[in-house]
């Protein structure tokens, strides 16, 4: 199973995959992952800069919650 990247509440799925494998058995691949294009870190990076105006802009109490 790949796991998906999460970028701006969504799950997306990435046409290539990386996969973790464990170093003391090389055999052993742990977990696959997508792995994110270029427009899909910049997507992250505008939904996360989005995300903190938001959250800056909210109590602390709202932030600990």
């Amino acid at each position: 199973m790949v796991q998906p990247n999460y970028i701006g509440g969504e799950w997306r799925h990435a046409s290539e995959v990386i996969a973790n494998i464990n170093p003391s058995n090389t055999n052993d691949i742990v977990a696959s992952y997508a792995q994110a294009s270029l427009a899909d870190v910049q997507q992250a990076i505008d939904a996360a800069a989005t995300a903190f105006l938001a959250w800056s802009r909210s109590s602390p109490i709202r932030h600990i919650a």
